[in-house]
């Protein structure tokens, strides 16, 4: 999909409506080293790179692309000496606040700057206007995770005997490139045996034993938008560990229907620690081990300020990821997770 197929204006115009709510009279935000979620969101621009200043009257960007490759009518300058551009535009407009995304790093130039303005933190700002998604954005959130599911599936039918679990995230990267996706929504994690037991680990170049569990945590990034799916392969038969495969994967079912069919991610929450004890598995979970349901997913895997055991009314637009897991210290681990779309 193209970039044009955003409503980049309608986007500015509810921007600028949070600016009037939260009393500020220009937004400075981007990424000078990394791409940035904002940039691209409002003007469209993937390269970095990318700079906007937006007050509520004028929306200007400095970027390395020419203007007739951005599909929006900003006022365009070269990146070349941004800074110093930038500072001239803000005395010009003598603002009084001037909001920045705490989580940008443009926020590097401005933090320690004596200036004449007051500077906002508007980072949760940002957050809740990207929290509701655009239809466009749905598919390509789905494409991106129908994606990662192929590239996993395909990638477990090979012949892995004998391969690390670096080489396995290598195989699982090739499929999602054959497919028009990077696997870079966030680092892949592969882990094996005791290691999924830490719900985080790192994928390193530990050899695989299929006869324990191994866990296969990646997202695709397709056209900027993030996935998240996790499964869990075993060829062994412990049966503590297919029972709790079984109670996990039961679980995330279930949370995932009642977060689509009726739309509450509290109650979703709690069906999901449910459904564990009502299969034995009380302790250990992922509650006790401080992980919430799940996370919105956007243009970051981690997108948005709430998650989704905090919302009792899930909107129309909201993408969540729904990951139930069990964490036994120095035993094993088992976590499923996928997106559900509200």
């Amino acid at each position: 999909m193209s970039k044009s197929i955003f409503n980049y204006k309608k986007r500015l115009t509810r921007l600028r409506e949070k600016m009037q709510d939260a009393q500020v009279d220009a937004l400075l935000f981007g990424g000078a080293d990394r791409f940035d979620p904002n940039a691209f969101y409002y003007s469209g621009d993937s390269a970095f790179p990318s700079i906007l200043l937006v007050t509520q009257d004028n929306a200007v960007i400095f970027s390395t692309l020419q203007q007739d490759e951005l599909p929006v009518s900003f006022e365009f300058y070269e990146f070349k000496n941004w800074k110093k551009k930038a500072n001239e535009l803000i005395e010009k407009s003598k603002p009084t606040k001037i909001g920045l995304d705490q989580r940008s790093d443009t926020l590097g130039f401005y933090a320690f700057e004596k200036t004449t303005y007051e500077k906002i933190n508007f980072t949760k700002y940002f957050l809740e206007l990207r929290e509701i998604k655009e239809p466009q954005e749905v598919e390509l959130i789905k494409t991106a995770q129908n994606i990662t599911k192929n590239a996993v599936a395909e990638t477990l039918e090979q012949n892995l005997q004998g391969l690390t679990e670096s080489q396995i995230a290598g195989k699982i990267e090739t499929k999602a490139r054959e497919q028009n996706a990077s696997l870079d929504s966030f680092t892949p994690l592969v882990q094996s045996g005791e290691k999924t037991s830490v719900f985080h680990g790192a994928t390193d170049n530990t050899k695989v034993d299929f006869s324990k569990p191994l866990l296969i945590d990646v997202g695709a990034k397709y056209e900027q938008y993030c996935a998240d799916y996790t499964t869990v392969f075993y060829e062994g038969s412990n049966k503590e560990i297919k029972d709790a495969m079984e109670a996990v994967c039961e679980s995330q079912k279930q949370a995932q229907r009642i977060a689509e069919k009726e739309n509450n991610g509290k109650l979703a929450g709690q069906a999901a620690i449910n459904v564990l004890a009502e299969c034995g598995f009380s302790k250990y979970t992922h509650a006790d081990v401080g992980l919430s349901l799940g996370h919105g997913v956007g243009l970051e895997v981690h997108d948005g300020h709430r998650r989704i055991n905090e919302i009792e009314k899930l909107k129309s637009g909201m993408c969540f990821t729904v990951e139930p897991g069990l964490y036994f210290p120095h035993k094993f681990g088992v976590r499923y997770e996928d997106i559900a779309f509200i």
